[in-house]
């Protein structure tokens, strides 16, 4: 009795949790659509941490939200889309490393630094491909492994192998 009684409020607990996760991401979302950088950023955040099935298609939103917030001059969002820049400049050249300025990745660790799962996912993106050596790597793994702590799906997906 005692264990379907725990079971119940457990269950309770779950969907209160999964119920008030929507209500702050529609919450959020008002937000943005009215023109609140922070919330343009913060929406950006929600929807690229929570990929699911197709985290490519998470990432052109997620841009698509930092963009809006950057136009207005929102700091945190551009310091992701120099990353993202970095990233997509790369990727069709087939390079073996990234280039991304010092200046930008330092502020992209400041921002990795203060808990922003986006920021750690990059951060760990950004020295994944740099093949700097041993350093980078364990870098790598380290910001991947606090962004997919942050729920960041890309990044626990990518340390999981899937």
């Amino acid at each position: 009795m005692f264990h379907a009684i725990r079971w119940c409020i457990g269950l309770l607990v779950i969907c209160f949790s999964l119920f008030s996760h929507a209500q702050n991401f529609e919450a959020v979302k008002r937000a943005a659509e009215r023109g609140d950088a922070a919330a343009q950023y913060a929406l950006g955040v929600m929807i690229e941490k929570n990929g699911g099935n197709n985290p490519d298609k998470a990432a052109a939103e997620a841009a698509k939200w930092y963009r809006k917030a950057a136009d207005q001059g929102y700091a945190n969002a551009q310091v992701i889309l120099d990353a993202v820049s970095a990233l997509k400049r790369a990727a069709p050249l087939n390079k073996d490393a990234i280039q991304i300025a010092p200046e930008a990745v330092k502020r992209l660790r400041k921002l990795a630094e203060q808990g922003d799962a986006a920021a750690q996912f990059y951060l760990g993106v950004v020295y994944l491909d740099r093949h700097n050596g041993q350093d980078d790597a364990l870098e790598a793994s380290k910001w991947l492994r606090k962004a997919s702590e942050n729920g960041h799906t890309v990044a626990k997906n990518l340390l999981d192998g899937k």
